[in-house]
């Protein structure tokens, strides 16, 4: 019997500690997180893109070059003689919306064709709505993948029904001139009896040279 009790004593006190151990493991269970602490403003990631710019050397450039610079000459002078907006270096998602109601996927994945192209030059009326966009075929447009850029662009013009109209080097202004009036359904007096082509046919003749 004397042994008997001291064994019952250190089992009760067994149970005692080790029920105290399972609470403070439950208890320590149920704390909620700690919330971890927002960086401090001002202070980017390493792997932001802050940092990023900031471990390069940032400079400004010209928005175009002397080549696009006299077509831009040109059309400003058109714009403003025909009560129009010029822009330039224009996103193409700026100008197009794409959907497909049936794949709207199918549709994003073909506004992602588009979203990172630009138009050298847009035409837009008062209102802002685009009328004509314009592309500069210079000494640097044929540089990497430009077939395929080109393609791409002419097909998002032709399903949208804007006029696009390539202008290459060495072409008199008085064409591009031309060309954005045949567009627009205007004539103008000097052009009637030109041989310019519509806009339309010299589209189909750089899709076969």
């Amino acid at each position: 019997m004397e042994i008997i009790i001291p064994v019952i004593l250190v089992l009760l006190i067994f149970m005692v500690v080790n029920s105290g151990t399972e609470t403070n493991a439950k208890a320590k269970r149920s704390l909620p997180k700690k919330a971890t602490e927002p960086e401090p403003p001002g202070q980017p990631r390493p792997e932001s893109s802050v940092q990023k710019l900031r471990e390069c050397t940032v400079k400004i450039r010209p928005l175009m070059s002397k080549e696009q610079a006299t077509v831009h000459t040109f059309l400003e002078r058109y714009a403003t003689e025909n009560d129009l907006l010029l822009s330039s270096e224009v996103s193409m998602s700026a100008i197009f919306s794409v959907s497909n109601k049936a794949d709207r996927k199918l549709a994003f994945a073909a506004f992602a064709t588009v979203r990172q192209k630009y138009v050298d030059f847009l035409l837009t009326d008062r209102d802002h709505w685009p009328l004509c966009g314009v592309e500069y075929h210079g000494s640097g447009h044929w540089s990497g993948n430009a077939v395929e850029r080109d393609a791409t662009k002419r097909t998002a013009f032709e399903l949208a029904d804007l006029p696009l109209i390539h202008i290459r080097k060495g072409e008199l202004p008085s064409t591009l001139i031309a060309r954005i009036d045949l567009a627009r359904g205007v004539v103008a007096n000097d052009c009637a009896n030109s041989a310019i082509p519509h806009p339309a046919h010299a589209r189909e003749a750089d899709a076969r040279t």
